[in-house]
């Protein structure tokens, strides 16, 4: 029977249709699963809610949905392609990269796609990977002006600049209008050392895209990197902000500008902008990093709180965190958290580095070394791990090992210009001036508007008596910074070098009052008062500094060197004594004790604080080689000799201890052919020292090669012509060699010269026997 039903109402389905329905259902739940067990199906739902997240911003879950797909298809280009995006978006560089190799490689006919691969290749240092992904794209797209930019600048870095020049050449025939073209040819034009083309070339590129950021960038940072424009530098900055204020790139860019030019102040807003835009961890990082050298403990923590806790931790934050924490005077909870962080991951290279500066921060220095060890160990390719290495080995006194580690951190990074500063004044230190003036004004050219590199290239000016060109860099440094302490130090150091010592004064006392307690400015006053004979004055002025509770070792090593100069040996002993009782890592002091032992005349003291800063170097050349000559002179030749030789395994051309060392062997008969590299060495290094000379000579000698001995031998006499022993061996040499009249003469001279001499008799037996064969001769 028919019913009829109103509009909105529906009526019930009979038994036959509910039958029908449920054989509908079950069809529907078999397609769905045939469709979720189909790969195909399911990597492209995957990526459909990846771009789902994307949408929406949650660019982490994304990634996992793109990673999912491609974890059912390994060559799956879409889904590489756009998680390669979303980790770019993401600021993770490694995994950007990682994604747009595996795309490219997925994706072999996508000339643009290769490009972005080979751009991130170019960015990575990964040069040669970079050109083939840039060739790749050029043989699908042959006009294709990416790819030729993309090819002449990893040609650029390859330092094949000719044909690089020639793909940017290519790129400007292809687009003559095209602005970016001209800001590459720029770069390319700057690397051959065209610096009035690349000029030109940027010139060219804002004239055809005034309203360009990006080519009005390129601009100012190739003006920058001038040296002397950054005001012109910084016009472009601020025209290329009126035109978009809130261009990512450029308010980085800006940032960094202001933070190198020392406007700390004047570069929050941007690092805030770049932070707001980008919404990446290492956005607010850099802000974090920011605030953190800014010593705003509290805005840091207040970014790396959320950053560190949490579901989502971050390591890098984790670390800061510690580091804000230390800021606030809660060291404690600083290395409790970094000491968490390490038994998550004991190979963190960065947290046993962050650890490190916090131990040497509160002078526990030999822990300090041995967490920035591990860190070298966890991380060989840290630079700042060897740059803060190499600041623990200096602050030791240990100039071997910071020299290393500055070094090596230059291997990594060559344009790191702190290490190169510091690499400098310990060139300095040791006298190769030349060599450290090379070394910081390559630090000028890689950073030449910091302040503590333009420090460095007076300081070492002064060093080589350029005292012109130290001034006029004084003047400019002193206009950028009229009260920094560091300026006034140097005109003080400058003026004393010139001898102006009233104008010196002035300078070293405007500094300590700009600095209080600069060991520095102090020990150039005290310099000063005992150039004038004034020890009271020198006395009064360290006294007032010691007084104050714990003084620097430093400071404690210039109280000793100062009493040391006056002769009050009992004073400058204990003040150096208190030095390596709170300070037994600070190696300075052992040397300085063992020097005024010396003084005394108290040899075997003197060598026993040799011994004991040799067992602390970390390449104590120079410990152990005076802990063997005041052994020599004691008579512990057994001694003397066990301490040459540790230095030259340290280093087989140590001229001291190669010379001595080669007089043993040759005394002894033993390892002859040994010591004549090591004479041969030490007169390498030393070529005008007489004693050095004899040496040489007597272990030719000693071999049964006279005719090499007599050269330096007769040297040695024309050097030192009131030495007997030397006139004694060269007389035997002469012999040997066949010269009887002139062994005759060598010898009586010795006689002459001391006729006790330790080889008398011997050369008075050996003129017998000539006198014997002179018939024979006729």
């Amino acid at each position: 029977m028919y019913t009829s039903t109103s509009s909105n109402s529906l009526a019930a389905p009979t038994p036959a249709l509910r039958s029908y329905g449920r054989v509908l259902g079950i069809l529907a739940l078999l397609i769905l699963a045939a469709c979720s067990r189909d790969p195909a199906a399911r990597k492209q739902q995957y990526v459909a809610s990846g771009d789902k997240y994307v949408s929406e911003g949650k660019l982490k879950e994304a990634v996992i949905e793109y990673r999912n797909a491609v974890q059912i298809d390994p060559s799956f280009g879409e889904a590489h392609l756009k998680a390669g995006e979303a980790y770019a978006r993401l600021g993770d560089s490694s995994n950007t990269l990682q994604s747009y190799v595996r795309a490219a490689d997925s994706l072999p006919k996508d000339a643009k796609v290769q490009v972005t691969a080979g751009t991130y290749l170019l960015a990575s240092g990964r040069l040669d990977e970079a050109l083939k992904r840039a060739d790749a794209a050029l043989a699908l797209e042959p006009d294709n002006i990416q790819a030729h930019i993309l090819k002449g600048n990893a040609l650029g870095g390859l330092d094949n600049l000719d044909r690089a020049f020639g793909e940017m050449e290519e790129a400007i025939r292809l687009d003559p209008t095209r602005a970016p073209s001209y800001s590459e040819m720029g770069f390319v034009q700057m690397a051959r050392g065209r610096r009035g083309e690349a000029e030109e070339a940027f010139r060219k590129a804002v004239a055809l895209a005034p309203r360009d950021v990006g080519t009005r960038l390129a601009y100012g940072t190739f003006l920058w990197s001038q040296g002397q424009r950054a005001s012109d530098a910084e016009a472009q900055f601020l025209e290329a902000l009126k035109i978009d204020p809130d261009h990512e790139g450029l308010n980085r860019a800006y940032s960094v500008f202001l933070l190198t030019t020392g406007r700390m102040a004047q570069a929050e807003p941007y690092l805030k902008k770049v932070a707001a835009l980008s919404n990446t961890p290492a956005a607010q990082l850099s802000l974090a990093d920011y605030y953190l050298s800014s010593n705003r403990a509290s805005d840091a923590i207040a970014i790396l709180k959320p950053m560190a806790e949490g579901d989502r931790k971050i390591g890098a934050a984790r670390a800061r965190l510690a580091r804000a924490l230390a800021l606030t005077g809660d060291r404690a909870a600083a290395y409790a958290m970094v000491d968490t962080i390490l038994k998550d991951d004991p190979k963190d290279g960065q947290v046993h580095l962050l650890k490190g500066q916090l131990q040497y921060e509160d002078r526990r220095v030999d822990d300090a070394l041995a967490s920035l060890q591990a860190a070298a160990t966890a991380d060989p390719t840290s630079a700042i791990t060897q740059y803060t290495l190499g600041q623990i080995f200096a602050s030791r006194g240990d100039r071997a090992g910071a020299e290393r580690a500055f070094q090596e951190a230059l291997k990594l990074n060559p344009r790191a210009s702190a290490a190169q500063v510091a690499l400098s004044s310990l060139q300095l230190q040791a006298g190769k001036t030349s060599d450290a003036l090379k070394t910081v004004e390559n630090a000028v050219a890689n950073q030449p508007q910091s302040f503590e590199v333009r420090i460095g290239l007076v300081r070492t000016l002064i060093a080589a008596r350029d005292y012109a060109r130290a001034e006029r860099e004084l003047g400019g440094l002193l206009r950028a910074r009229p009260d920094a302490a560091d300026v006034y130090l140097q005109y003080g150091v400058l003026n004393a070098g010139k001898r102006q010592l009233p104008e010196a004064r002035a300078a070293f006392t405007r500094a300590l009052s700009l600095a209080p307690g600069s060991v520095e400015a102090l020990g150039g006053l005290v310099a000063l008062d005992l150039a004038n004979r004034d020890g009271a004055a020198a006395r009064a002025r360290l006294a007032s500094e010691l007084e104050k509770p714990n003084p620097q070792p430093d400071l404690l090593v210039l109280a000793g060197r100062t009493y040391a100069v006056l002769r009050d040996f009992p004073a400058a002993e204990e003040v150096l004594r208190r030095v390596i009782s709170g300070n037994p890592s600070f190696l300075p002091a052992y040397s300085m004790l063992a020097q005024v032992y010396l003084a005394q005349k108290k040899t075997g003291e003197a060598q026993q604080e040799f011994d004991r800063l040799a067992a602390r170097d970390s390449r104590p050349v120079g410990a152990l080689t005076m802990a063997g000559v005041l052994l020599q002179q004691q008579g512990d030749q057994a001694g003397a000799r066990q301490r040459f030789e540790k230095v030259i395994a340290l280093d087989p051309r140590a001229p001291v201890a190669a010379n001595n060392l080669a007089w043993m062997y040759a005394e002894s008969g033993q390892n002859l052919q040994q010591a004549i590299k090591l004479a041969e060495a030490a007169a390498e290094a030393m070529p005008d020292r007489a004693d050095v000379l004899d040496t040489l000579g007597w272990v030719y000698f000693r071999n049964d090669l006279p005719g090499l001995a007599v050269p330096p031998l007769t040297r040695a006499v024309a050097k030192d012509a009131r030495n007997p022993s030397y006139f004694y061996r060269l007389g035997l040499a002469q012999r040997l060699a066949g010269d009887p009249a002139s062994a005759r003469r060598s010898l009586q001279k010795s006689l002459e010269l001391n006729p006790q001499h330790p080889g008398a008799d011997e050369a008075r037996r050996v003129l017998t026997a000539l006198d014997k064969d002179q018939p024979a001769a006729r």
